[in-house]
């Protein structure tokens, strides 16, 4: 019986530093890491800026919504006319609510692809530049999203290692991955808070509200810099693959 490939395996030692020679490297079109060929991540970047973007204005508006406290009105002191727009309000708060939400799943399986296809990138410019083993697959720098208590420190390890390995030097440092981990880890710790409340304070919507606008921030952020260091690297690999005679 054929033995099942485990996805989340690293690949076996043929990630040892790639022979440079010419008969070695593979065209320009067609550089391929340990676990594919180069993933181009712009539009789905563009996308997901899209969709940040529209989730801060979305936390502005579900604050003016709070704000209003519909369900403290007292429908008795209103006419007829009154009542039918305060329950216009409500059906229209519950469609965006509910188009809130489904904005908020289709952005987090999309980050979850980006950061995929992010590791994928890495690990090619791992295998042409160094040759050394990253320390996260493409699965479980998704997957350690999803594990208990892990997910407080390995998501941030690995896109680290993403944003590491996506620069065309060492040298570059840049505080955009740890600010980013900090809001997540905040805006966690802020939804557990609003779990033990049946109805929070708007004080507190506005404090939630305010973490959640700076985590979409510092990800728009994280997602065009990482976007622009993986297009700098790959261009630099494939002159390197063109110019075998220019070679260091």
């Amino acid at each position: 019986m054929q033995e099942s490939h485990n996805p989340y395996t690293p690949p076996a030692p043929q990630l040892e530093a790639a022979d440079r020679s010419d008969s070695q490297v593979p065209a320009a079109s067609g550089l391929v890491g340990p676990y594919g060929r180069y993933c181009k991540n712009s539009l789905l970047g563009k996308i997901l800026v899209f969709l940040l973007v529209l989730e801060v204005i979305c936390n502005g508006l579900d604050l003016g919504i709070q704000n209003f406290n519909v369900r403290n009105l007292p429908f008795d002191q209103y006419s007829l006319d009154q009542i039918e727009i305060l329950r216009g309000f409500l059906l229209g708060s519950f469609a965006f609510y509910a188009m809130l939400f489904l904005a908020l799943i289709a952005t987090m399986l999309l980050f979850c692809l980006w950061t995929y296809r992010c590791s994928k990138n890495a690990w090619l410019f791992a295998k042409y530049r160094t040759g050394t083993r990253l320390s996260f697959t493409p699965h479980w720098s998704v997957g350690w999203y999803f594990i208990p208590i892990a997910f407080f420190w390995k998501p941030f390890l690995a896109m680290r290692e993403i944003r590491q390995e996506s620069q065309s030097t060492r040298t570059g440092k840049s505080p955009v991955v740890g600010l980013w981990w900090a809001f997540w880890l905040t805006d966690f710790a802020t939804s557990c808070l609003f779990s033990f409340h049946d109805a929070p304070s708007y004080k507190l919507s506005l404090v939630s509200a305010f973490i959640s606008t700076g985590l979409c921030i510092f990800t728009i952020l994280l997602i065009r810099q990482i976007n622009h260091l993986q297009v700098e690297t790959h261009l630099k690999l494939e002159k390197w693959s063109r110019e075998p005679f220019q070679r260091n």
